[in-house]
């Protein structure tokens, strides 16, 4: 949302940051055996969606709908915190379809985008339907090399709970719609967004990014993406740095843990968008 798809006021991402980062200090915090504070954070997310819904410009009757909406699902939320948490990791991959959906829409290509999304929703139906079973029991042999990374332990994270055939459906409903919420971020909404301009290449995305945040904020970007992997997979504890698991399954944890903010920060723009009437940027 670099470049979102219709004007925000300014004043508005600036406030948006600061429930955003609270949350995001409370996720880390407990990176550092810190007690979790799980109310506070939903609170701090709530307050940023409805924070979307003051700060849009739009019709009364748009603001007031789409506040209640948010008062309702928040009220919830905060009633709720540990399990909206959850509710929010699976249901944020369907979000972001769902607005790249409305602006294809209002961009007159959404019979692409339409089709596009009824496929995706069938393939998470048919997964949860058990279609895929007999495909997932013939590498039931493969196991995970490292604690956290095998099924037993997507399905403790992302469905606790379930019994262990709907578990593991839940997990893999789960990827598929990771793959397909980063497919709409990075790809297809840019491009829905600049119809007329044939794909990027990656030298024209890494000149898109530079022009955004400068040769210093490209270069931190740079190295935010390779320190988790790093971290993950290499071993700088001995003389030469060695390709190692050891840290894979506390980096991948670290990761979630943080990330979290992100779902809001979607769920926010939502709030906005229903308010303004999402009418795209010129």
């Amino acid at each position: 949302m670099v470049r979102p798809p219709i004007a925000l006021r300014r004043w508005f991402v600036a406030l948006l940051l600061i429930p955003l980062l609270a949350q995001t200090a409370l996720r880390v915090s407990v990176m550092f055996d810190m007690p979790r504070h799980a109310l506070a954070e939903v609170s701090f997310g709530v307050a940023a969606v409805m924070l979307g819904v003051v700060a849009a410009p739009g019709r009364l009757w748009r603001r007031l709908v789409t506040g209640a909406a948010v008062a309702a699902i928040g009220s919830a939320a905060l009633y709720w915190p540990r399990e909206s948490g959850l509710a929010l990791a699976h249901l944020h991959n369907f979000i972001a379809v769902g607005i790249w959906l409305l602006f294809a829409v209002r961009a007159g290509g959404g019979f692409k985008a339409a089709l596009a999304s009824l496929f995706f929703l069938a393939c998470c139906l048919a997964i949860m339907a058990g279609v895929l079973d007999g495909i997932t029991a013939s590498f039931a042999g493969w196991a995970a090399p490292v604690w956290g990374f095998e099924a037993e332990g997507w399905a403790m994270a992302l469905a606790p709970g379930l019994p262990d055939a709907m578990a593991l459906r839940v997990v893999q409903t789960y990827i598929l719609a990771q793959a397909m919420h980063y497919t709409v971020w990075l790809r297809l909404m840019p491009q829905e967004l600049h119809e007329t301009a044939p794909p990027t290449t990656f030298v024209q995305d890494l000149k898109s990014l530079r022009s955004d945040f400068g040769v210093t904020g490209l270069l931190l970007i740079v190295v935010g993406v390779l320190a988790v992997p790093a971290y993950a997979f290499v071993d700088f504890s001995g003389a030469w740095p060695a390709l190692s698991l050891e840290n894979a399954s506390m980096a991948n944890w670290g990761y979630l843990t943080i990330v979290l903010f992100h779902g809001w920060l979607e769920l926010a723009f939502l709030s906005y968008f229903a308010v303004s009437g999402a009418r795209p940027a010129p």
